[in-house]
């Protein structure tokens, strides 16, 4: 019995499109002998892009790809892997393009097929760094541009099936007058960041070749050069150095315990910070807080008196807002903040004595040096 031979192309777009057009042999009736004829289907979009070349698969089952001839307008050419062709259409005219594929089937008999794709401008490719994108120079410090992460993006492009399509697999970074590095991956290995640590301010340091994720072999064109000015970290606003305190140990200021502080104003000469149960404990920035039992406000200050580099005298007042520290006595265990917690008297003699601070967090081990039992006669 003779074979109906049906068409399909398979085409896929470079980057962004892959329509399959392919043949397969179906049996068929009698009545079909005198009508074959090819079935062209199309799986997924069926449009190319200016400005880029369009990777382009076209096979016939069945029949030897040197039997497949095809052509189609501006540069149209075998990529030198079977089956496979690179379209460009930047000089196309208008909105559509077609191919033209003929192929001798088996047989002896001679078929043609035409596949006709829309054709679109090309959508913009560029990279950027972090999540800021700037056709101008990029102005960092050593210290941002040492963590920078490289991203790519395709305005207005459908979503990738494959995500990793926008990652970044390695580029180059030029220091002028030094070197030229290429770096692997999308951010900068530790060895070159104490480099970028020594540079100089103003100097522009360069990223291009950028090269993407790509399994495929997909015709990107080249990503943007970015440039990257040296700066230094901006001052404090108008050059007026701020005090910092840093509780390390809570997430704030509690009353009924003793609260341990950083304290530092960055910029400064010198500073004295006073406030009642201050204490500074060594030369470093280390300091101790115990807000006094007789402080009723809800607010609490610490006073800052700040020398600047030009002997300016600022005095500054750093504003908080004290939480009360609930302390539970506890027996075996068992207590509250200020309850009665009933105990038999064989319980009582092997008690454990122990002290928690429910609202403190993280919460930190309370050791219990003494404690004082007092008894009904007093």
């Amino acid at each position: 019995m003779k074979c109906l031979t049906t068409l399909l192309f398979l085409l896929s777009l470079s980057a962004f499109a892959q329509d399959t057009i392919s043949i397969e042999e179906v049996s068929k009736p009698q009545y079909y002998e005198d009508h074959a004829r090819a079935i062209v289907t199309v799986d997924n979009t069926n449009i190319v892009y200016r400005g880029i070349t369009n990777k382009i698969n076209i096979a016939v089952m069945g029949v030897d790809p040197w039997n497949v001839m095809c052509n189609a307008p501006g540069s149209f050419k075998p990529s030198g892997i079977t089956s496979e062709f690179l379209w460009n259409v930047t000089a196309v005219a208008g909105k559509t393009a077609t191919i033209n594929v003929g192929y001798r089937l088996p047989n002896g008999e001679y078929k043609s097929e035409k596949k006709e794709f829309e054709i679109r401008e090309m959508p913009r490719q560029y990279a950027y760094i972090n999540s800021d994108y700037t056709e101008e120079v990029y102005k960092m410090t050593r210290y941002e541009l040492a963590n920078i992460k490289l991203k790519t993006a395709i305005d207005i492009f459908r979503t990738f099936e494959d995500k990793k399509y926008f990652d970044v697999e390695g580029f180059f970074l030029t220091i002028p007058g030094k070197d030229t590095i290429a770096v692997r991956g999308d951010s900068l290995p530790e060895d070159l960041k104490k480099r970028i640590s020594s540079l100089q301010t103003g100097t522009e340091v360069t990223i291009d070749y950028i090269g993407r994720y790509n399994p495929h072999g997909y015709c990107f064109n080249q990503l943007n050069q970015i440039n990257i000015l040296i700066i230094d970290a901006p001052l404090p606003e108008n050059n007026i150095p701020y005090p910092l305190v840093y509780n390390p140990t809570y997430e704030t200021l509690y009353r009924g315990i003793t609260n341990s502080l950083i304290i530092s104003v960055p910029g400064a000469k010198s500073f004295t910070a006073t406030a009642p149960g201050l204490q500074k404990r060594g030369d470093g920035d280390n300091y101790i807080l115990q807000i006094p039992e007789n402080h009723k406000e809800n607010r609490f200050f610490i006073d800052f008196e700040i020398v600047t580099n030009t002997d300016s005298v600022i005095k500054y007042r750093e504003m908080f807002i004290p939480k009360h520290a609930t302390i539970k006595m506890l027996i075996n265990g068992q207590g509250c903040e200020k309850c009665i917690v009933q105990q038999k008297l064989a319980e009582l003699k092997d008690a454990l004595i122990s002290v928690e601070y429910p609202d403190i967090k993280p919460f930190n081990i309370v050791y219990v040096k003494s404690f004082k039992v007092i008894l009904p006669d007093g």
